[in-house]
């Protein structure tokens, strides 16, 4: 029937969209979809104009600079395709 074939088409569409992804809470509370090397602390990074937020991870130097290294992409409830942008600059949205 259509229903059955509309729910097994979204069953293999989650599957495919979920595998390798590891769950996770943000500190104020949204629900991602995370690479596995994903560590609590890791900041979301949305750049301007991208659809899909990224995970970096800051590193600091012996000189108190930090690096910031591309963790990969990530699916986080409510800042996906510029939602973003509507509730303005968070400052810190970070991996719990």
């Amino acid at each position: 029937s259509l229903v059955s074939n509309s729910i097994t088409a979204y069953t293999q569409s989650m599957m495919e969209a979920c595998y390798g992804r590891s769950f996770a809470i943000t500190r104020g509370g949204r629900m991602s979809l995370v690479p596995p090397e994903t560590q609590a602390g890791d900041l979301v990074f949305i750049p301007f104009g991208a659809q899909t937020p990224y995970l970096i991870r800051g590193n600091e130097l012996s000189a108190g600079e930090i690096v910031f290294q591309l963790v990969g992409e990530a699916y986080v409830y409510g800042l996906m395709i510029g939602e973003g942008l509507c509730h303005g600059p968070e400052q810190n949205i970070v991996i719990e």
